[in-house]
């Protein structure tokens, strides 16, 4: 099973830590973000990480080499500009291949169980939250994703690569574009994760965790 890390964000609301790391090379609890995914995925046995770079991507490179990509097969992603996190798995559409794939936001930290992940998938399976005060995303009704506002996505899903064929390679947003039109045709399953999950988007999410 192969698995994605995004890592292309500027970081604009972690500035000044942004100006000079990557989001997902910021340390949490003694350990970056980026190296706690790929302990993770290493753990359920994914054979191969993809990561798409933007800001800042020497850092992420020489961050990787340093450690000798944590003893696991690392394929980058370039992105001469920013084509938001449907664009990006576009992009990456062949070097994903034609199985069910594991999508991490780089910039989360969670103690969710990536074991317990469903790898056959019709469309995408999202982990969810309940939404904080914000419009949610979704809904969910018997296990399945409806439009509606109760839930938001919390940066991990497992997508069927069947979802990015016969797309341009061009700037797309990764629920309008690639999620969306699977939820209309029932293809598209959620789990609701009641455990630790925070983007790191800011310092004082720093101090949350």
């Amino acid at each position: 099973m192969r698995a994605f890390i995004l890592c292309a964000g500027l970081g604009t609301r972690l500035r000044p830590i942004s100006n000079q790391i990557p989001k997902c090379l910021v340390e949490v609890k003694g350990e970056t973000l980026l190296e706690r995914h790929i302990r993770k995925l290493k753990e359920i046995n994914v054979s191969e990480i993809i990561i798409n770079l933007h800001h800042k991507p020497d850092s992420i490179k020489e961050f990787l080499n340093l450690k000798k990509n944590f003893g696991i097969d690392i394929i980058f992603s370039e992105e001469e500009t920013l084509m938001g996190t449907g664009g990006a798995l576009v992009k990456a559409k062949e070097e994903i291949g034609t199985e069910t794939f594991i999508l991490i936001s780089g910039d989360l930290y969670t103690e969710y169980p990536l074991e317990s992940l469903n790898n056959k998938v019709n469309g995408a399976h999202l982990v969810s939250v309940k939404n904080d005060g914000l419009k949610g995303d979704f809904s969910i009704e018997e296990g399945i994703v409806i439009e509606g506002n109760d839930f938001n996505y919390g940066g991990i899903a497992t997508i069927n690569p069947v979802l990015l064929a016969d797309r341009t390679n061009q700037h797309k947003e990764f629920w309008k574009d690639i999620i969306l039109p699977s939820v209309k045709e029932k293809k598209v399953s959620a789990e609701i994760y009641k455990g630790v999950l925070k983007n790191i988007n800011t310092k004082e999410d720093l101090d949350f965790v």
